[in-house]
């Protein structure tokens, strides 16, 4: 049963921390983020930071690049799902301050990503831009994280089907047969 008296903003700080929570506690899970994406969605970002292990010439613009590229996706995609589970049929107390947020975030990380973009073209603060990317891609796999941690696909079932119950009566019967 709810508790009333924490107001919807408690009630919506307590369903974040419980996605969060839930998040980090299911292996399943956290192989998926780890190998789709972490590795495979990264893929692009990864593929500079290895040239440039290989190449010897760290060019942090490259990197950065590539990073600016990541977090958009990952952000813009959670977001979208996270609203279109909060206009779902099943309405929940948390549902519009989820849309609100996921409006804000969407908003937030498109505005920030432009703005780097154009420091970067400048070449002003460009190390401000640097670790500004490798945050909101942190962000990024957070929102991703909490809008897809009630994805039954994702999820370890550890009360998958096994029969059921020994001692249950066995449907149909066994008229006919004969026991030797």
């Amino acid at each position: 049963m709810r508790n009333r008296n924490i107001g919807p903003y408690g009630h919506f700080a307590r369903e974040i921390g419980r996605r969060t929570l839930s998040s980090v506690t299911d292996l399943t899970f956290l192989f998926y983020l780890v190998l789709g994406v972490l590795l495979f969605g990264a893929i692009g970002v990864w593929s500079e930071v290895i040239a440039n292990l290989i190449g010897g010439l760290w060019q942090w613009d490259k990197v950065l690049q590539a990073l600016a590229t990541y977090y958009p996706a990952l952000i813009g995609a959670a977001c979208i799902q996270l609203i279109f589970e909060a206009n779902g049929a099943e309405k929940r107390i948390f549902d519009r301050p989820m849309t609100v947020v996921s409006l804000f975030l969407l908003i937030g990380a498109t505005v920030t990503g432009f703005l780097i973009r154009l420091f970067e073209a400048n070449n002003t603060y460009l190390e401000f831009c640097f670790w500004g990317t490798i945050g909101l891609s942190v962000f990024g796999i957070w929102v991703w994280a909490i809008a897809n941690c009630d994805n039954p696909d994702l999820k370890t079932d550890p009360y998958a089907a096994s029969g059921g119950e020994t001692n249950r009566a066995l449907k149909g019967n066994i008229e006919g047969f004969k026991a030797d």
